[in-house]
């Protein structure tokens, strides 16, 4: 945008005047938090408090307090000594503990990471996050890889769900032709074939949804004996996570989003009534409703 703003002047599509109101917005919050100030407090901030063991325990609570427990029909909290497979493509993912407007940590715990500091666990990636052709043979071989993990376990963690790199605005460097929006709400079907394959195994599943929006989970919600929606958690994420499964904390996350099955129902999204949309306005009996959890 800020490219082309003296051109858009130039056109005579904005004026100079709702630039300079806005820059003045912008710049009164700066002058507020004293960065032009010479002895401005940000400033004094020392190097070493950068993640530092108290700020990491902030990010390990604000992670466990912000992950939603959907459903759990016992299955839940799993003893340390169960024999647990870990399988799916966001379980040692670095990209989806981030989401985006981040920095990168130095010290950060997948979700794999963290649930082997409870349980030596198996682990088997399963299938790529997305599918293109050149990992198709890669995939046919993985998912087999899962499949004999799972039979060798007492319960399956299945990770999966979609990245920031599929959703948001700096999707648009990846996913131009939809400039950051997902096409539908459904897992990607690279990842919906293997859940089939392991589903049909009758084991125990432990569903974990990494996402930052609504995908639709009705399969899960039927299938599976517990779902965690785990959104982009952060540096401490793995560890948050593994402290719900494994029963350190009780879960307390409520879905701040209706969870819907399909958006068939929905009005287009250039239209901006709430029409059928929310969980204040929508006729339909959603999947998990605003509020769950």
């Amino acid at each position: 945008a800020y490219t082309w703003l003296k051109t858009a002047v130039a056109e005579g599509m904005i004026d100079e005047e709702t630039i300079t109101a806005a820059v003045e917005k912008l710049f009164e919050t700066r002058f507020r938090l004293g960065m032009f100030d010479d002895d401005c407090e940000y400033d004094d901030i020392p190097f070493d408090v950068i993640e530092c063991e108290k700020h990491l325990d902030i990010a390990r609570r604000m992670a466990q307090e912000s992950m939603v427990l959907l459903k759990n029909n016992g299955v839940l909290p799993l003893k340390r000594d169960a024999k647990v497979a870990v399988i799916g493509p966001n379980a040692d993912s670095f990209s989806i503990l981030l989401g985006n407007y981040n920095g990168l940590p130095s010290k950060y715990y997948t979700l794999l990471r963290g649930l082997q500091q409870y349980n030596d666990v198996i682990f088997s990636r399963g299938c790529v996050i997305h599918e293109s052709k050149d990992n198709l043979h890669w995939n046919w071989t993985s998912t087999k890889e899962a499949i004999v993990a799972a039979r060798n376990a007492d319960v399956v963690i299945l990770c999966m769900g979609i990245d920031p790199f599929f959703e948001g605005e700096e999707a648009d460097i990846y996913s131009s032709s939809l400039s950051g929006d997902k096409p539908d709400l459904e897992i990607p079907k690279i990842q919906r074939d293997l859940y089939d394959e392991i589903i049909k195994l009758g084991k125990p599943v432990v569903f974990v949804n990494v996402s930052g929006s609504c995908l639709n989970l009705a399969k899960q919600k039927k299938e599976c004996d517990a779902i965690i929606q785990c959104f982009y958690p952060g540096a401490m994420g793995g560890l948050a996570l593994a402290d719900i499964i494994f029963g350190e904390i009780s879960p307390s996350g409520r879905l701040p989003v209706t969870f819907y099955e399909t958006t068939d129902a929905l009005p287009d999204f250039s239209d901006y009534s709430m029409e059928n949309r929310t969980y204040k306005f929508y006729k339909g009996t959603p999947v998990f409703e605003f509020g769950h959890g």
